[in-house]
C-alpha cells in the first residue's frame, strides 16, 4: 500500500490526473478497511473508521462533490456489508453472540449516520470551494484575454498608423527639396522632423506590443558593442 501511495503520489506530480489519484487513495482506504475485517468476521473496526472520514474529505478536496457523494455511499455499502458478513461468525467466535450482534448493528448504524453527515457537509463546501476555484480561474482567463486584445489592439493600431505617417513623412522631405521660400522651407522642416518624431513613438508602440505578445523576432547579426552602448 506504501508503495502504491508513493508511485500514485509521483504520477500525480508528472500528470496532474486527480481523478486518478482520488480514485486509487479511495480503493486503498475501502480495501484495509474490509482486509481488517473480512477473514475473521469482526465486523466494524471502529479504530479504522477515521480512514473513512479522511477519504470524504480527501475526495472533497481533489475532486469535488460528486466524488464525495460517491465516496459516502461507498462507504455506506461497505460498512452494511461488513454487518452482514458479522452475521456469519462462526460457533465460538465471541463470548456473547447476542451481545455482539446488538453492537455491530449499533456501529453500523452510527457509522452510516456518521458517513452522511460528513458526505452532505463535505460535499457542500466541496462545491463552494471548487467553484470559488472555478471563478477564480475565469477571471484569470478573462484578464489574460483582455491583455491579449490590447495587446493586439497597440499592434493593430501602430501598424495601421506607420502608413500614413510615412506619407506624411515622406511628402514634407519632397517639399523641402522644392522651391520654396525661407519661411515656408522652415514649416516643412519642422513638419518632417515631428513627423520623425512620431514615426519613432509608433515605433516603439509597436515594438513594445510585439515584446508583451512575445512576437519579437530577434536578428542575430554582427553589431558594434561599444558604438551601440
Amino acid at each position: 500500500a506504501c508503495v502504491l501511495t508513493f508511485a500514485t503520489i509521483l504520477y500525480l506530480r508528472r500528470n496532474k490526473t486527480f481523478p486518478i489519484y482520488a480514485g486509487i487513495y479511495s480503493a486503498l482506504i475501502l480495501a484495509g478497511v474490509l482486509a481488517s475485517a473480512l477473514t475473521d468476521h469482526t465486523g466494524i473496526n471502529s479504530a479504522l473508521l477515521p480512514f473513512f472520514v479522511l477519504g470524504i474529505v480527501t475526495n472533497g478536496f481533489i475532486c469535488g462533490w460528486r466524488a464525495t457523494v460517491a465516496f459516502g455511499v461507498a462507504v455506506i455499502a461497505v460498512v452494511w456489508g461488513l454487518w452482514l458478513v458479522s452475521l456469519g461468525h462462526p460457533e465460538g467466535a465471541v463470548i456473547h453472540p447476542e451481545t455482539y450482534a446488538d453492537r455491530i448493528f449499533q456501529r453500523a448504524v452510527q457509522t452510516t449516520l456518521a458517513a452522511f453527515m460528513i458526505t452532505t457537509i463535505g460535499a457542500f463546501f466541496s462545491h463552494n470551494m471548487h467553484s470559488a476555484f472555478g471563478e477564480l480561474e475565469a477571471g484569470i482567463r478573462d484578464a489574460r484575454e483582455s491583455d491579449n486584445a490590447k495587446t493586439a489592439f497597440l499592434a493593430t493600431m501602430s501598424h495601421e498608423l506607420c502608413t500614413p505617417m510615412n506619407g506624411i513623412v515622406g511628402m514634407a522631405e519632397m517639399l523641402e527639396e522644392s522651391d520654396l521660400d525661407p519661411s515656408q522651407r522652415e514649416l516643412a522642416a519642422i513638419i518632417s522632423r515631428c513627423g520623425a518624431d512620431l514615426q519613432d513613438i509608433i515605433g516603439n508602440v509597436l515594438l513594445f506590443s510585439q515584446l508583451d505578445a512575445g512576437k519579437i523576432a530577434l536578428d542575430d547579426a554582427p553589431f558594434a558593442l561599444a558604438h551601440t552602448v
